[in-house]
């Protein structure tokens, strides 16, 4: 519906159709008592046919537009695939409504289904996918249409691949060891429960680890980017608390980091036995990054500083390394730039800047992850992804894959500020063809948000970049 309403939309300006109300009273003779001479043959017949007309052009325009989407969209189908996810043998990914995988060893590997969705209603969906840490195991979660919530299907990735488990009502899930996963169960849109299942010879056993008493509170399972740690995240709009599950003893009650308290907001990474928090705890409730013991006595009790991001920088992503902390941040220009924290001494923090084209930051898939360096892949509603390297130890980043289709030189991405009727400043990214000052003539597609505190997505799409191959300018104002 919504690339029907922008095709209408793009339509109706590229075609520059007249305001029809101003156009029929010129058309028309000045009303008069008399009705039969405003009903006139003569004019109804001109306006009948010129309605006609414009109609005709308009459904001309369509399927033109329409040929055009179809073209982008085989110009890059990466758009249209998730991400993959990468095991200690095989990569999975996502495509025609399935789970394959290709083995990472075979010189011409081939691709082996492992899981269709097509069991749970044609035009079901993958929402998420999860591989246990010997890759013995894969869990999905499938949504049907129509349904709000998901079923969890746990695999096993034998040989050939066979479905052990189905679990209903299923939101967020993570594996703690091969054959236990931690997952929240979704009722009427709230997740307040949170289960472990543990699958044996005897069959799969469910048990209740943790249970949330205020609905205002909505309750999720992460794991750690070392994969040591699972957290239980309770949040509400104005305070959250964390959980800590051990990977190593996943059978333990769960670990309270620090009680909710209101306007307290924080989230937790782990890494070389410290846990990294992240928290509305600076001046201003703004958040910086603290950290504390993962063992020992009192723990949590003592939230040691570690850095704060400068003043109107807005933290993307977070990733903890070995020796490092990587902040993606966007700057008050909407520049995207990353700030590299050493753990053992912060004094030594430096910024290196992103390309100026780059809108949207995404963590890499897994397999590139690893402990010193940093992989993320970079675009653009107008670019197309391009993996990138940083290595905090030489603070060398470098470009290793190139996303297809890259925009040429007559390309530009502007950051402006335009002056609202009250005298705020707000900043505008503009994508254009040719100089700024010579756009007059250009079609322009404004994009606006500001609603929830949220951003635009500012991601790779193949409508968006035809639109720019055609010669429109794209506008995308950050209120």
């Amino acid at each position: 519906m919504a690339k029907l309403t922008l095709l209408r939309t793009a339509v109706a300006i590229r075609t520059g159709l007249p305001n029809r109300g101003p156009s029929l009273k010129r058309q028309l003779p000045t009303l008069h008592p008399e009705p039969a001479r405003w009903y006139s043959r003569p004019v109804l017949h001109s306006v009948q046919e010129e309605s006609r007309l414009q109609l005709q052009k308009l459904r001309t325009q369509e399927i033109w537009f329409r040929k055009k989407l179809r073209a982008a969209f085989k110009r890059f189908p990466e758009a249209l695939e998730g991400p993959a996810i990468y095991g200690r043998h095989h990569v999975y990914y996502e495509e025609g409504g399935s789970i394959y995988r290709m083995s990472q060893l075979d010189g011409e590997p081939e691709a082996e289904e492992v899981l269709c969705v097509d069991r749970w209603g044609a035009g079901g969906s993958v929402q998420r996918v999860r591989l246990s840490p010997g890759e013995r195991l894969l869990a999905a979660t499938v949504k049907s249409p129509g349904c709000e919530e998901a079923s969890c299907v746990i695999v096993s990735l034998g040989r050939p691949p066979q479905i052990l488990h189905t679990e209903p009502k299923v939101f967020s899930f993570e594996w703690a060891t091969d054959n236990l996963l931690f997952y929240t169960s979704q009722e009427t849109l709230q997740c307040r429960q949170v289960h472990r299942i543990l699958l044996s010879a005897e069959g799969p056993e469910s048990s209740v680890v943790y249970e949330e008493d205020d609905p205002a509170f909505f309750v999720e399972v992460s794991r750690s980017r070392d994969k040591q740690v699972l957290t239980i995240n309770c949040s509400s709009k104005r305070s959250s608390e964390v959980r800590l599950i051990q990977c190593g003893s996943p059978l333990r009650p769960p670990t309270l980091l620090r009680p909710r308290r209101p306007g307290l907001l924080y989230h937790v990474e782990h890494s070389g036995g410290q846990l990294y928090i992240l928290a509305n705890t600076a001046p201003g409730n703004e958040y910086q990054l603290l950290r504390t013991a993962l063992e020992g006595p009192g723990v949590g009790a003592e939230w040691e500083p570690v850095f704060s991001p400068a003043r109107g920088d807005t933290l993307i992503d977070m990733e903890v390394l070995e020796r490092h902390c990587v902040m993606a941040l966007r700057g008050g220009g909407q520049r995207l730039h990353l700030d590299i924290i050493p753990l053992d001494d912060p004094s030594g923090t430096s910024s290196v800047k992103l390309p100026a084209w780059a809108c949207a930051l995404e963590p890499a898939p897994t397999t590139l992850t690893h402990s010193r360096a940093f992989p993320f892949v970079l675009s653009s509603p107008v670019r197309p992804p391009a993996l990138f390297l940083f290595s905090p130890a030489t603070r060398r980043l470098s470009l290793k894959e190139d996303g297809e289709g890259a925009p040429g030189a007559d390309y530009s991405t502007t950051r402006v500020w335009a002056e609202s009727k009250d005298g705020t400043l707000v900043p505008v990214t503009v994508f254009h063809r040719g100089p700024l000052d010579g756009l007059a003539g250009a079609p322009l597609l404004l994009h606006v948000y500001g609603a929830y505190g949220l951003d635009l997505g500012m991601t790779f799409r193949p409508e968006k970049r035809m639109l720019l191959d055609e010669g429109w300018t794209l506008a995308y104002c950050h209120v």
